[in-house]
């Protein structure tokens, strides 16, 4: 399984290249999607991605739900999609 994993991350660096612009520099970064239904092991797999490979993890959920505590139009309109689908 560990094989796999590797084989994946290696064709996702070769073949799913983002070029990130920072001032003053510019490199290239793969990005890799965890999908899976709730509780089916995401978070975890992340967490050791990050701590393996040092990637940077972004949760969609935890930053939608950090939008609507925000109290902006944004998060109250999210607020309230996130209600009428049952996303919390």
């Amino acid at each position: 399984m560990e094989h796999e994993a590797k084989e994946s991350l290696k064709f996702a660096q070769q073949n799913n290249p983002t070029t990130s612009k920072v001032p003053g520099k510019e490199f290239k970064v793969p990005i890799v999607w965890i999908l899976g239904g709730p509780g089916s092991g995401k978070g975890t797999q992340c967490d050791k991605i990050v701590a393996k490979y040092g990637f940077s993890h972004f949760s969609t959920g935890d930053l939608l739900r950090e939008e609507v505590a925000s109290g902006s139009d944004l998060g109250k309109e999210l607020a309230a999609l996130m209600s009428l689908y049952s996303l919390w």
